[in-house]
């Protein structure tokens, strides 16, 4: 994530990249980008219904590997620069038994980093701060 850009989304549901517990859990996040800066990240966990896997839903109390319980997304760009990638969503859509609903689960997530990044957007705007980190405003040499 050292090259992020406005317009970037990740997407990662690996608990050996973090975040997660398991593969069911997806996490989305997206760096908010004000005055050519950026200033804040964005981000939502939620539990898709199924990712693949050896069984429907993903969840095997049989599994004795992580392969079993579906497919694997490292932090991966799913839009770089506001462009879809693709390949990642093809490669979300065909590992399911369920694809209208990981498509409903994904858009839902992304409409609600949209939606963050216009609230801190308006915050800074409010503020008219480049720096916010830690929920506070570094005003000094802010302009």
């Amino acid at each position: 994530m050292r090259t992020s850009s406005p317009g970037d989304v990740f997407a990662s549901n690996d608990p050996y990249y973090g975040g997660v517990t398991h593969l069911n859990d997806m996490v989305l996040a997206t760096p908010v980008f004000y005055e050519g800066r950026m200033i804040a990240w964005v981000s939502n966990i939620a539990h898709w219904n199924d990712v693949g896997g050896n069984v429907p839903g993903s969840m095997s109390t049989e599994a004795t590997e992580i392969f079993q319980g579906g497919v694997r997304i490292p932090a991966v760009k799913l839009f770089e620069e506001g462009r879809e990638n693709k390949a990642v969503f093809d490669i979300l859509y065909v590992n399911t038994r369920l694809p209208d609903y990981l498509k409903g689960d994904l858009w839902a997530g992304i409409a609600g980093l949209r939606i963050g990044e216009r609230r801190i957007l308006e915050l800074a705007g409010q503020i008219r701060c480049r720096h916010l980190r830690g929920g506070r405003c570094r005003l000094y040499g802010a302009w």
